[in-house]
């Protein structure tokens, strides 16, 4: 900065004092002053500060995302890399959480016309983690669906179709009133705890059946057949 600039400075920041006297209230004004046309947040006010709201930061993070879709790798943000004291121009690891969170707002908010980066954040996790730094990563589940793992992962089911009598209940019906003396198993069911009362019920009403009756399965057995 020139004298002649370094003078003008002084002299603002003097008048400023004059007129101010609180030098939080001082600040903030010369913020909003000069960050009138800075890009915000959605939602933020003009007195808001909001440093890692940028572009660059965003755009950084839109790359790291599509490569992160593509391997399903973790995103990591080093402290060792970002951070004071092993960076001297670093910033703390609390900020360094501020500049993921705001790099991804305005990757959502001002880089993602068509949804896409709005589907990859629905399905990622951002944490600190200690000692290492700040993670992105995709949620395990979805990670095993996407890499097309998915036989270890819960899995929902379809249900028996509900008619006038289920056809597991015709089933039922039939291998009681039947000859046949084989274990009967029956799964695949949506039974409420009133249905599986009465079912146990019936059951117990025939002295050569044992059973076991849960919300998704009847187990039976003929025991005692002449």
């Amino acid at each position: 900065m020139s004298d002649e600039h370094k003078q003008t400075d002084d002299a603002i920041r003097s008048r400023l004092a004059s007129i101010f006297p609180s030098e939080v209230v001082r600040e903030k004004v010369i913020r909003i002053v000069t960050e009138k046309d800075v890009v915000k947040p959605h939602g933020f006010g003009q007195d808001s500060y909001s440093p890692y709201y940028k572009k660059h930061y965003g755009e950084q993070l839109q790359r790291l995302a599509d490569e992160q879709l593509k391997t399903l790798q973790d995103i990591v943000y080093d402290y060792a890399t970002f951070c004071k004291p092993k960076n001297p121009n670093g910033c703390s690891e609390t900020s360094l959480y501020n500049r993921v969170n705001m790099s991804r707002r305005y990757l959502l908010e001002r880089l993602d016309p068509d949804g896409k980066y709005q589907g990859w954040k629905e399905i990622t996790n951002v944490r600190q983690l200690g000692g290492v730094g700040v993670v992105i990563s995709i949620d395990p589940e979805i990670k095993a669906m996407m890499a097309g793992n998915t036989k270890d992962t819960p899995q929902p089911r379809m249900a028996e179709p509900i008619v006038n009598k289920p056809r597991w209940k015709q089933q039922l019906d039939d291998w009681v009133e039947s000859d046949d003396t084989s274990p009967l198993v029956i799964r695949h069911l949506i039974l409420t705890p009133e249905e599986q009362e009465v079912i146990r019920n019936e059951l117990m009403g025939d002295r050569r059946i044992e059973s076991i009756v849960t919300s998704s399965e009847i187990r039976a057995m003929k025991i005692n057949v002449d």
